[in-house]
């Protein structure tokens, strides 16, 4: 029973370690493409709504809002929606500096925005932990 368990918690902790591993890999692409500084207009904010029922039937409903930037690029006016929702961070209308891809130029990143690193961070934590508990039930 208690391989079992550290079965589990070590599969867990490989799920974590690999989505932190292919975020820090896909972040540092893009941070790697993204070399053209702009300055964009925050255009204003696309809604979703995700709702989510537990088995308790309790329904807990979520609203992102994803940032729509509108800039120039390479002679031509731009409007993007950025990949990353939450919180609204900016008023409409406010300046935001931001870098594009100048093979894609639909493709941004913030100036200073270390969300998806967060993210990275929390689930190699959460791995790690894992991995922590499967050792303790393992040995102890």
């Amino acid at each position: 029973m208690m391989t079992l368990a550290a079965l589990i918690f070590l599969i867990g902790g490989i799920i974590c370690v690999a989505i932190s591993v292919r975020t820090f890999v896909i972040n540092r692409k893009r941070q790697s493409a993204c070399t053209a500084p702009a300055s964009a207009e925050l255009f204003g904010y696309e809604e979703e709504i995700k709702t989510s029922t537990n088995e308790d039937g309790f329904t807990e409903t979520t609203t992102y809002y994803y940032p729509v930037f509108r800039y120039q690029a390479q002679g031509a006016e731009r409007t993007v929606r950025y990949h990353i929702g939450g919180k609204r961070k900016w008023e409409p209308g406010s300046s935001v500096a931001i870098r594009y891809n100048p093979q894609q130029p639909d493709t941004i990143v913030v100036d200073g925005d270390k969300s998806t690193q967060t993210l990275g961070i929390i689930t190699l934590l959460a791995g790690l932990v894992c991995f922590a508990v499967a050792c303790y039930v393992l040995y102890t």
